[in-house]
């Protein structure tokens, strides 16, 4: 499996520095293309705040400072992009071609967060969002979800601040469901094969049946690929902060996990593996469901 063509999907500049970073580090190894998509939220926050745009309810102000809002992201967002292009001496390609040259690209949907991603994420190889704030209901955390469930691709979500490196040093969790499985497989296929060192860590909770994480290395180890494996029992921590805490203890600069093991719904109340992972982790992480 190849990457030609990366999505970035765009909400505010202030996070579009580590995201950008990260989308440039996977299309280097494989000279993609990365097409920038900011996404105007303007018909979601007009809903959120509670007003019905065909009832004639709300007031032109309210309107014009909705819309001057995201005039305003729209473009520190787009100077953002063009600083990255400028900076890395990025050629600007609107037209798809066959190319092993990184090239960049912009554009912008007017639409919510759901169904501008729906709309755009099944058509590349892979996604590359920020990093959700803590808070089901953030844009950036609705970004991540959509891109999950309804593209069908995988997904990067970028660290907080730019990595110096991305997949040199790897930590895969592996709980023995079809989720990590399938995050397993298109990372092997993406970006183990370069990886300095992998590790495998298992939480034994004992909840799903399926390979075990030696099974895992022994799929590696066809592959030409080494790891170290670790099979840790259940203590006081949740396995979230396990997962964290050894990806600290091995220095890795990526964390391969399955998403959401639970419906979305309980995800949001309980909490979760995935949840505590992508609001906590300070290296992106590579997920897929």
């Amino acid at each position: 499996m190849s990457v030609k063509s990366i999505l970035v999907l765009s909400l505010n500049a202030d996070a579009n520095e580590s995201t950008l970073d990260c989308a440039l580090k996977v299309a280097r190894r494989f000279g993609a293309h990365i097409s920038v998509t900011h996404i105007n939220g303007l018909p979601q926050i007009t809903a959120a705040a509670g007003f019905d745009l065909n009832s004639g309810l709300p007031s032109e102000a309210l309107l014009n400072e909705f819309e001057a809002s995201e005039t305003e992201r729209e473009t520190k967002a787009h100077a953002a992009f063009e600083d990255f292009v400028r900076r890395e001496a990025l050629p600007i390609q609107t037209t798809p071609e066959h190319s092993d040259e990184v090239s960049a690209s912009w554009n912008v949907l007017e639409s919510g967060v759901p169904h501008a991603v729906g709309l755009q994420g099944s058509a590349y190889d892979l996604i590359v969002t920020a990093r959700p704030q803590h808070g089901a209901a953030s844009q950036a955390r609705k970004m991540v979800e959509s891109a999950l469930f309804s593209t069908g691709r995988p997904v990067l979500i970028a660290s907080p601040d730019p990595p110096k490196t991305l997949g040199d040093t790897v930590l895969v969790g592996w709980n023995r469901g079809a989720p990590a499985a399938r995050a397993f497989h298109a990372a092997k296929a993406l970006i183990l094969e370069g990886a300095k060192r992998v590790h495998l860590l298992s939480v034994t909770t004992g909840a799903k049946s399926g390979p075990s994480a030696q099974d895992i290395a022994t799929n590696l180890i066809w592959n030409g690929i080494s790891a170290e494996v670790s099979e840790i029992e259940p203590d006081h921590r949740s396995v979230g902060e396990v997962v964290l805490a050894e990806a600290d203890a091995i220095a890795a600069d990526l964390v391969v996990l399955g998403a959401f093991s639970h419906s979305r719904l309980l995800e949001t109340i309980l909490g979760g593996v995935t949840q505590h992972v992508i609001t906590n982790a300070n290296v992106p992480v590579f997920m897929a469901h």
